[in-house]
């Protein structure tokens, strides 16, 4: 990526031109008096020749073109039909602008710089990998997450032959993550060696030049697994030997350990979104929020043109960006969060409740948390989510003889981690900068008696920031 690319990303400088800057670059373009809202001579932008030249919408689409940091790649924007616009230009402000003017590929490279990183380490994230982690479909429960990597250009895909189980959460554990793509190759595996790591080493220092892809193999996105995929997996396969979770951990025959990883993968992934890496910014994050299943995706497979994985695309990212960015919101930031209404019904859970079913109700429910409150008097006490398993050894997981309570007591060394709670007046950007701050998926709103009464979530939070 180009040292001018890498300096608009800063933090300083990702913002865009003022309204002075603005008009003195549309006075150097001026309009098409066809109406055509300034569009290059193939008509890709205005739909081809469409009819709807000289709309509001198409008045949208020029200004955005006509921004002072619309990168070159963009200057083309490409759609398939006029529903579109609709989707991409609801909003107009410097903001939105901003978001359509960076392509999806772009911020991933930007996320993989040290300019990046160096920023991440003032917050309270956990480290993310610099590459791209995914597993194949006939990876064993047992080796998805082991240690012996092959580089297949540009993807990472896991595959071993080790078959101790307690090695399931190896990898996720090594590089800090809750979930990979899963990928289906369409031609024989490959016979050639695999190249192995140590145990001490992230994936990031295997050799990068030794590529043993064959020019036949293509494959296929076949959905996202996390931690809670392979956990319900293995609470069914419990229930089905009528076994407690703790034994089949500790007692399971290899049989078990061995099934693909395809099982653990939802059936309702099969209609996944995929985001093609020259989208913006902002048609990315629609697609995040779009339901297309019962359940919201808080990340998504990036494809590149030849339809390759090159990353993921999560809702934290825009978040990220977002309070970056603050100054360039419009007056809706600064709006209530009750008027806004993001305010939801939220579940609790009492401090004594096992393990199993707190993560049994995260399972059946997928949602992003729960809270956890006192037995006695109702207290908001702490909450828990699929972050909570990051980094915790499988043999430390005895969910059938652990409460939810002592299960994160041991996870933190005894340090509960506090939930991010706010009152009835705050405003959208103050919840914004609570939950970055916090590294929190979601905010509780508490009572007199601390309480929680509603919940906010980041999906709720990345909706309103695409009306600022």
């Amino acid at each position: 990526m180009s040292g001018e690319k890498l300096e608009r990303f800063s933090v300083e400088q990702m913002r865009i031109s003022d309204r002075e800057e603005e008009e003195r670059v549309i006075n150097q373009h001026p309009q098409n008096d066809s109406g055509s809202d300034g569009a290059d001579s193939d008509g890709e932008v205005g739909g081809g020749g469409s009819s709807s030249g000289g709309s509001d919408t198409n008045s949208c689409i020029t200004n955005a073109k006509r921004l002072k940091y619309l990168p070159e790649s963009m200057s083309k924007l490409h759609f398939k039909s006029p529903l579109d616009y609709i989707q991409v230009f609801l909003v107009t402000s410097k903001w939105t602008n901003l978001l359509n003017s960076i392509s999806v590929r772009e911020f991933l490279l930007f996320r993989k710089s040290k300019e990046f990183h160096l920023q991440r380490n003032t917050s309270a994230r956990s480290p993310m990998p610099a590459d791209l982690i995914l597993v194949n479909t006939d990876t064993t429960i047992s080796d998805c997450l082991n240690v012996r990597i092959s580089i297949i250009q540009p993807l990472k895909i896991v595959f071993s032959n080790v078959n101790s189980f307690t090695l399931l959460f190896q990898i996720f554990r090594n590089n800090s993550i809750l979930s990979a793509p899963v990928i289906e190759r369409s031609t024989s595996p490959i016979s050639s060696p695999i190249p192995t790591i140590d145990l001490e080493h992230t994936v990031t220092n295997v050799n990068k030049g030794n590529s043993f892809q064959s020019d036949e193999d293509t494959f296929k996105i076949k959905g996202v697994v996390d931690l809670l995929d392979i956990l319900a997996l293995l609470f069914s396969i419990s229930r089905r030997h009528k076994q407690s979770y703790s034994y089949s951990l500790s007692h399971g025959s290899p049989h078990t350990y061995q099934q693909s990883i395809k099982q653990a993968l939802n059936p309702l992934q099969s209609t996944i979104d995929k985001i093609p890496e020259d989208y913006s910014l902002l048609r990315a994050t629609e697609l995040l929020l779009k339901p297309t299943t019962p359940f919201k995706s808080h990340r998504l497979p990036v494809l590149n043109s030849k339809n390759e994985i090159v990353g993921l695309f999560s809702l934290t990212d825009i978040m990220y960006i977002s309070q970056r960015n603050i100054h360039l919101f419009n007056g809706n930031s600064t709006k209530k969060t009750k008027e806004l209404k993001l305010l939801h019904p939220v579940i609790t859970l009492n401090s004594d409740a096992k393990s199993s079913e707190a993560f049994s109700i995260l399972l059946a429910n997928r949602i992003t948390g729960i809270a956890i409150v006192d037995k006695d008097n109702g207290r908001l006490l702490t909450s828990v989510d699929s972050r909570d398993l990051r980094n915790v050894p499988i043999d430390k997981i005895n969910f059938s003889n652990k409460s939810i309570f002592d299960f994160l007591l041991e996870k933190y060394n005894g340090e509960i981690k506090t939930p991010a709670v706010i009152k009835e007046n705050e405003t959208l950007v103050d919840v914004l900068n609570l939950m970055c701050d916090n590294n929190s998926q979601r905010v509780y709103m508490v009572d007199g008696y601390y309480r929680p009464i509603t919940v906010t979530t980041i999906s709720d939070i990345v909706a309103a920031l695409l009306n600022c």
